[in-house]
């Protein structure tokens, strides 16, 4: 029998997600000097009472304790009797520790509660010796009740009095409704090392709180300071979000009804994975795949992007046993969910090494793209023309190209404004139509360097700090008449370009990337 211990590595702006986690399986021979945080998880009760009696919960929940002195984080997964005993070494004795349950479906349903003082939670346990959380019973909804210990339980009497968390009206810790982001979980992050799993107070540990520090800023677009306790690791994890529209598809985002844009991007968002070996890894990773729990309830139906030689296809995940697929430089997946992706959902995999010890990642995601770049308004200063929806758009080739329009929206329906924007240009050919980007002669075609403009990628890049989103929510940018020229240099001579597409991205630094393809053309 093993356990499995966590070792918590906090990563600053990560892709989808949260900090990592890297865990090593450890025999329990090993661990026979430790302490003990024992007890069951029986089912909500509502199920219980159509039961008729409490009952073990029908899912696998996992218990994780993570130390405010080492940052490690420490686990076990229910038996069939919902049963768990996470083993702590007796080195951590005395030490602080929070404890979070996470559901079947792989989401954080909530820390422990061990009771209130001067209306604040005390969620924190001086670990002092082995104890029961006791029969937990779960919550209806532990948005609006606080998980708290269960029947038999000691560990209470180990809660520790000056490490308080803010709570809610229902006595709940105030992240656990939004994954610790948005205006109710913001508030000043401590420099107490007692707080240091939860510098902000909102009742998340870091692993589980999408905005760590407090600040109204979630982790992937903050350019603050990591917070929590910061550890090492051989490999990191970048997972981001490709929600990438086509000129063709333009409609369905603009014009289509809820219902057709959510069917849309079940399969339009692409998840990509990518885990990588950190600058001085002591380890060689050889093979890295996605586990099933704790993992997200649409698991078994996601689908991986690969290259077959003649193009991408989509394959099914599971019949490939999640395995990633080694890029030489790293391991990856390009993952399509076939279902709505929701902020929370908790992504994890198993990389094993040379040495032929293995670790468990995970990730959390803090946000999901919901719609992409919305072109409201198009033309020159001045005299801008409302976008009907009609392509090519026209536009006055002797003046810059004004474009306003929306930042995508997340699932909360809030607008994204943390991103810089990527306006990728490609010229399309004269008659023919045919895209000439790849065999443009960058430095003939534009001798003079243009601000802004990398000539080399034809990006025209806006940063973050450069936009000011307008009362209408609403970017301008203005896109220099010197980009859309009226032909290139290229190795067969001159060609006349006769339209333009545009890629509108919203891009953070991590790879995020939400963005929609416009054809243009001159007047």
């Amino acid at each position: 029998m093993y356990r499995r211990v966590f070792l918590s590595v906090s990563i600053v702006a990560s892709g989808l997600a949260i900090a990592a986690c890297d865990v090593f399986n450890t025999s329990l021979t090993g661990l026979e000097s430790s302490l003990s945080l024992s007890g069951s998880i029986l089912q909500s009760a509502s199920s219980a009472k159509l039961n008729g009696s409490a009952q073990a919960s029908s899912g696998m929940y996992t218990v994780v304790a993570q130390s405010a002195s080492t940052g490690v984080v420490y686990l076990d997964s229910t038996d069939d009797a919902g049963a768990f005993d996470v083993a702590v070494p007796m080195t951590e004795s005395g030490n602080l520790f929070l404890v979070t349950i996470v559901g079947p479906d792989g989401r954080a349903a909530g820390p422990v509660k061990f009771g209130d003082s001067d209306g604040q939670g005390m969620l924190g346990l001086d670990l002092s010796r082995s104890a029961s959380l006791g029969a937990i019973q779960m919550p209806d909804n532990p948005v609006m009740t606080p998980i708290t210990p269960g029947t038999a339980a000691d560990a209470a009497e180990l809660a520790a009095t000056d490490v308080l968390t803010r709570l809610d009206a229902n006595g709940v810790p105030i992240g656990v409704s939004s994954i610790g982001k948005g205006d109710d979980a913001q508030g000043t992050a401590t420099d107490d090392p007692r707080q240091a799993c939860d510098r902000d107070r909102d009742g998340l540990i870091d692993v589980f709180d999408a905005d760590n520090d407090g600040d109204g800023i979630i982790d992937e677009l903050d350019d603050g300071p990591a917070s929590g306790p910061m550890g090492l690791s051989d490999v990191r994890l970048s997972f981001f979000m490709n929600l990438k529209i086509g000129n063709e598809k333009a409609s369905t985002y603009y014009d289509g009804t809820t219902t057709v844009v959510e069917t849309a991007l079940m399969t339009d968002t692409i998840i990509t994975c990518e885990v990588l070996p950190e600058a001085g890894a002591t380890k060689t990773m050889t093979a890295v795949r996605a586990l099933t729990a704790p993992a997200p309830s649409y698991m078994a139906d996601t689908e991986v992007m690969r290259d077959t030689g003649s193009g991408l296809m989509a394959t099914s995940w599971s019949d490939l046993s999640y395995a990633f697929e080694d890029a030489g430089d790293r391991f990856q997946a390009f993952v399509i969910p076939n279902a709505l992706i929701n902020a929370g959902d908790i992504f994890t995999v198993e990389v094993t090494f040379s040495d032929g010890t293995t670790g468990i990642f995970s990730r959390m995601i803090n946000y999901v793209f919901k719609t992409i770049p919305r072109l409201v308004k198009h033309g020159e200063t001045g005299a801008l023309t409302t976008f009907d929806g009609t392509q090519p758009i026209d536009f006055d080739g002797t003046k810059d190209l004004v474009l306003e329009f929306e930042p995508p929206k997340d699932e909360t329906g809030a607008y994204l404004t943390g991103f810089g924007y990527a306006f990728e240009i490609f010229y399309n050919e004269a008659g023919t139509g045919q895209q000439l980007n790849g065999d443009i002669d960058t430095d003939a075609t534009f001798p003079t360097a243009i601000s802004g403009f990398n000539a080399q990628n034809k990006n025209f890049e806006v940063a973050a700090s450069d936009l000011t989103l307008s009362s209408d929510n609403t970017y301008t940018v203005t896109i220099p008449k010197e980009i859309l020229v009226n032909t290139v240099e290229t190795s067969a001579g001159t060609k006349t370009v006769g339209s333009y597409k545009i890629d509108i991205a919203a891009q953070s630094g991590n790879g995020d990337n939400s963005a929609i393809m416009l054809q243009f053309e001159k007047m």
